[in-house]
């Protein structure tokens, strides 16, 4: 092949290589550093050519934990997902494709990587969706199931006691349904949009929903915590779990920043209590005690919110006999800070 001829075929070979919507980097078999690459892994990884060359490649690559990928693992042939640390900092969710060719009697490793952000966006909005049709399915069916409940009994008590209170209640539970309806909404656009969560102010929620329950309940403390409408569902399943199957007659609830990351509530009611058995599975979906005649969501859809808001809950003995509901939320400005 003449010279010219050789350096036809490779400025073909460069239009090619430049065409390839994905970042296409020849690497060094003995170190791993980078040689040469096309426009697209420069506007990948945020760097010029000249500052691209000669860095070694898994400096800028990450498993899903934040592990970096210097160990070599990844330098055989095949391909995985990872992440890419661009020079902004910015991490991007990306395909790499490794494999190894001869040039000019040399073995080179060539990796093709490739933005999977937008597929990964979509996977996780699909599960969203799915997320967001069974927590609806749920919360409907388990919190209007409890209010119709409370609806009917006060109409049956009503016409053998004559109390007006007990209309009062019932009037109050379907005015609870319309809202929890329409609550609706707002949780789907969590899920739907991707809006971020808001900040709540907990105290003024927690005293919005003790208006629902006709026992003494006490507050004490106030924070600011990041959430979305199901936060309100939160305190009243809690409430409403502490009455019908404790038999509280009092709720105290405590909001406390034990430190600058870190809002805590206790909701600590003088019921019955919960059984050391069962404080391993009141969160699992479908358990129920032999004396609860509910359907066991509950608690569950508590914690899977809670997880959701990337705080959790757990459950300890009360002071005077009754069950402790300890709720840890991220700080709304630690939030802020890693969103």
């Amino acid at each position: 092949m003449t010279a010219d001829r050789e350096r036809l075929e490779r400025d073909k070979f460069r239009r090619i290589l430049n065409s390839i919507p994905a970042g296409v980097l020849q690497v060094s078999s003995d170190d791993g550093r980078i040689l040469d690459m096309n426009p697209y892994a420069n506007a990948l990884f945020g760097l010029s050519e000249e500052e691209l060359k000669g860095k070694v490649l898994l400096e800028f690559l990450f498993d899903e934990s934040g592990q970096s990928l210097m160990d070599g693992r990844y330098c055989k042939s095949g391909k995985y997902e990872c992440r890419l640390r661009s020079a902004t900092g910015k991490m991007i969710d990306v395909l790499v494709s490794c494999d190894r060719i001869e040039f000019e009697g040399q073995i080179y490793p060539i990796y093709s990587i490739m933005d999977i952000t937008t597929e990964r966006e979509a996977q996780e909005r699909l599960r969203n969706v799915n997320e967001l049709l069974k927590m609806v399915n749920r919360i409907l069916r388990h919190d209007m199931l409890n209010n119709l409940m409370i609806v009917i009994m006060g109409l049956e008590h009503y016409f053998e006691d004559g109390e007006d209170r007990l209309l009062d209640n019932s009037m109050r539970a379907a005015k609870r349904s319309v809202e929890l309806i329409g609550s609706m909404k707002d949780l789907e656009n969590f899920y739907m949009i991707g809006t971020n969560l808001r900040e709540y102010h907990l105290e003024d929620v927690i005293r919005v929903i003790t208006r629902n329950h006709f026992i003494d309940v006490d507050v004490e403390g106030k924070a600011t915590v990041m959430a979305d409408e199901a936060l309100s569902s939160i305190f009243d399943n809690i409430i409403s779990n502490s009455i019908k199957h404790g038999g509280a007659t009092r709720v105290d609830i405590r909001i406390m920043n034990p430190d600058p990351d870190r809002i805590v509530v206790e909701v600590e009611d003088n019921g019955s209590g919960i059984k050391e058995k069962d404080r391993d599975k009141i969160f699992n979906e479908g358990f129920t005690t032999s004396k609860s005649k509910g359907m066991g969501m509950g608690l569950h859809l508590v914690e899977r919110t809670m997880h959701r808001y990337g705080g959790s809950i757990s459950v300890h003995d009360g002071k005077n006999g009754g069950a402790i509901f300890r709720l840890e939320f991220p700080a709304s400005e630690k939030y802020a800070n890693h969103s």
